[in-house]
């Protein structure tokens, strides 16, 4: 067995607009999320939802991808990744596959990705105009 370090594939970071479509690399941190003039002004959603993730250290290391692959129906982008109607690009040995958010979260901690793939990319459409969004983060205090 190994264990491969993702943080410097490069091709796994980053946030842009194509063609109406944010893409958002795997290994785009929470706090590059927060930072992102692109989100906070297409889809303030994703920045307004990383603001409530964890504590610093967490928002600094911890990916969007990381917590979209965990399949934790406790975690916060899964439930926003299904509100805004994103795909998940999933690749392994044999290639590329899109997955609606729709369909992509099976059960508690079990998801659409093969053993042998990796989350490199959200995609989410761009919100009109005329839209708006709100996250607000409800856990149980112990």
């Amino acid at each position: 067995e190994h264990l491969i370090d993702l943080n410097r594939i490069d091709n796994l970071r980053g946030i842009r607009e194509e063609n109406g479509t944010i893409h958002i690399g795997a290994m785009t941190t929470e706090n590059e999320l927060i930072a992102s003039a692109l989100l906070n002004e297409k889809c303030p959603l994703i920045p307004e939802t990383a603001k409530l993730i964890a504590d610093p250290q967490v928002r600094s290391r911890g990916t969007i991808g990381g917590d979209i692959a965990h399949g934790d129906p406790g975690n916060d982008h899964p439930a926003v990744m299904l509100a805004l109607d994103a795909v998940f690009v999933l690749t392994g040995p044999n290639g590329s596959r899109s997955v609606p958010a729709n369909g992509f979260f099976i059960d508690t901690y079990y998801t659409q990705l093969e053993e042998s793939e990796i989350l490199t990319e959200i995609q989410l459409p761009v919100l009109s105009n005329n839209s708006g969004a709100a996250y607000t983060k409800l856990k149980r205090k112990t």
